[in-house]
């Protein structure tokens, strides 16, 4: 299944747990097509830009309800207190 983002989505590297927020992808680790899809932030983060279309590996919903999706390079939260960040394709 592919979805395309509504907005702009920080990669993290897992899914957060009520004890633990998930990390977040560093840009550097990411490949060359990758980073053309991404933003770098500060602190070396990675944040997929706006309208980029991704292939969902896994879904799974955390502990607060929130929906995240795994996509090759990481975990993105696509739904977080019921408002979609992402749409079908």
């Amino acid at each position: 299944m592919k979805v395309k983002l509504t907005q702009d989505i920080a990669i993290r590297d897992s899914v957060s747990t009520k004890y633990r927020q998930a990390g977040y992808v560093k840009y550097t680790q990411l490949s060359a097509l990758a980073k053309k899809k991404c933003h770098r932030l500060s602190g070396n983060k990675a944040k997929l830009k706006k309208g980029n279309v991704v292939k969902v590996k896994k879904a799974t919903t955390a502990w607060n309800g929130s929906i995240w999706i795994q996509i090759k390079n990481g975990w993105l939260p696509a739904v977080v207190s019921g408002k979609y960040r992402v749409q079908a394709v």
